[in-house]
């Protein structure tokens, strides 16, 4: 579709959208868990951000189910998709235990550079 890449379809570079997540039952952990979201789930990924804005919904407000589903490419190459869904929507007390961590955190992350060799 873009023809940019000199190997064949698809674009020169790589697109991603990276996530910091809160495992759950994992509270004795301090840094969240960087999750790369690859172009091949970032169809899901859209679709599931704008579902959860449809419903007036932000992306932290919620607990998050991820699994990986089997795919293919148009060359028939098999790959992992990651398959997005809600669990459960957050408390007003856990939503107040986010925000407090949020605070704390940003010090330590807003220095934090990723450069597109890193995130691939």
């Amino acid at each position: 579709q873009w023809g940019s890449n000199t190997k064949g379809e698809g674009k020169a570079c790589r697109q991603n959208i990276v996530a910091f997540l809160l495992p759950v039952g994992k509270e004795d952990h301090i840094f969240p868990t960087i999750l790369t979201i690859t172009p091949g789930s970032l169809k899901a990924a859209k679709g599931y951000f704008t579902e959860l804005s449809s419903r007036l919904v932000s992306f932290p407000a919620v607990f998050h189910k991820l699994s990986l589903e089997k795919a293919q490419n148009k060359q028939n190459v098999p790959y992992a998709r990651i398959k997005f869904q809600v669990n459960a929507e957050l408390t007003e007390e856990e939503l107040q235990k986010l925000a407090t961590y949020a605070e704390t955190m940003k010090a330590s992350f807003s220095a934090l550079r990723v450069t597109q060799e890193e995130s691939a």
